[in-house]
């Protein structure tokens, strides 16, 4: 891969079961409520994974909480979910996944945005998010205000339109994500 920590790109050019995939470990400040009351907020109701860490009684806490919306918001046919799923498994989740999204209050370096980026998928991600810029807006995907349900819906609803229109993956453009890399390195040098 051209990315940095990413261990394998792909940009499979196969149908993607997906709207949207969300992967993480299950802590409050990861926000999978905010995308369930938004995706129950949305006219549309879009097919999602959840693919979620749960290895301590926070996260068992949290799961606990997300079943009990998905039953509230009576979204049992839209949201599935897979618990800790071996790493080298979770490509295949993006690969199945049209957009992926990370509705974090606050992860400074999150490498799932550029795992979701190297295997075709669009992204949404707040904008307390550390790896934001990694999207070109509207090219890859949107920034959404954090913790702001309605932006975060107009953004899933957004994005979904380039799915109506059957794009198959947003347009890679590897002197983009260069770039980035290269100007990361100089801030670096600069604290060194």
């Amino acid at each position: 891969s051209l990315l940095p920590f990413v261990y394998k790109t792909s940009f499979k050019q196969k149908k993607r079961k997906f709207d949207f995939l969300l992967v993480g470990k299950l802590y409050k400040k990861k926000n999978f409520e905010l995308f369930l009351k938004a995706l129950n907020e949305s006219k549309k109701k879009y097919l999602t994974k959840l693919v979620l860490e749960v290895s301590n009684d926070e996260h068992r806490n949290q799961l606990k909480i997300l079943i009990n919306l998905i039953k509230k918001y009576k979204l049992m046919k839209y949201v599935k979910y897979s618990i800790n799923v071996k790493h080298e498994k979770i490509y295949n989740y993006y690969d199945n996944s049209k957009c992926f999204i990370l509705a974090t209050d606050g992860d400074l370096a999150p490498v799932s945005i550029i795992e979701a980026l190297s295997r075709g998928c669009y992204v949404l991600a707040s904008d307390k998010c550390g790896t934001k810029r990694y999207i070109n807006k509207k090219k890859n995907g949107l920034i959404f205000k954090t913790n702001d349900v309605n932006s975060l819906k107009n953004c899933m609803n957004k994005i979904s339109k380039i799915f109506k229109k059957n794009l198959k993956n947003y347009n890679y453009d590897e002197s983009f994500f260069l770039n980035k890399f290269n100007k990361i390195i100089e801030n670096l040098k600069f604290y060194i």
